[in-house]
């Protein structure tokens, strides 16, 4: 009778655990009125279409380091990316001229989709989030996306773990249990549970 007395409160500590997981988890909707996303679509899918992607974004990139680095928010960091439309266009249609790709760029701000993305040891939910949008010519092959507010684009996309200097950014913007959200983990809990479990199971089955 103990021993089953004891399963028990093992087993509801189990589904506070779970239900502890379940609240902590952070949804593109609560995200995406404090991050500021970027992408760049190319015209098609062509290897010379790609490089030209590439390019396009490596060179706004640059444009835009420096200005960025005196936002404070993702609204300050919207309202220089409006500031800046024009200039981003230019820059844009510059490099394509370059290349002789034949097409220009559609360039604004808007809401999109996008994938489940990971940052080194950090992870963003998939779902709509505001970005600045490149479309090359028709706009038709695979793009390609990042973070410009707070600027995670220029961390390789393997990187073991985020920077601390942005994790300090995001724990700015962030609430604790959003911030504690979209870090990765390695899973320590789930292992925990299921070697509690495995442990129930033997003491029920010596009775």
């Amino acid at each position: 009778m103990k021993k089953r007395m004891f399963v028990l409160v093992v087993l509801l500590v189990l589904v506070y655990i779970g239900s502890k997981n379940e609240s902590e988890f952070v949804t593109s909707e609560e995200l995406k009125g404090k991050l500021l996303r970027y992408h760049v679509v190319a015209n098609s899918d062509g290897e010379v279409d790609q490089q030209v992607k590439l390019k396009v974004k490596e060179a706004v990139l640059a444009k835009l380091e420096e200005p960025l680095k005196e936002a404070e928010s993702s609204d300050g960091a919207k309202e220089i990316i409006e500031q800046n439309l024009s200039m981003i266009t230019n820059v844009a249609n510059s490099i394509l001229e370059e290349e002789n790709a034949g097409y220009k760029a559609k360039v604004r701000i808007g809401e999109q989709y996008f994938p489940t993305k990971i940052y080194g040891d950090l992870t963003l939910p998939p779902g709509e989030y505001e970005a600045l949008i490149i479309e090359l010519g028709r706009a038709q092959g695979k793009n390609w996306w990042c973070v410009l507010f707070p600027t995670l684009c220029f961390i390789e996309p393997d990187y073991g773990v985020l920077p601390e200097e942005s994790k300090e950014k995001l724990a700015k913007i962030l609430t604790t249990e959003e911030y504690y959200a979209v870090m990765s983990e390695d899973n320590t809990e789930v292992k925990v549970e299921s070697k509690v479990i495995n442990w129930v199971k033997q003491i029920l089955s010596e009775e």
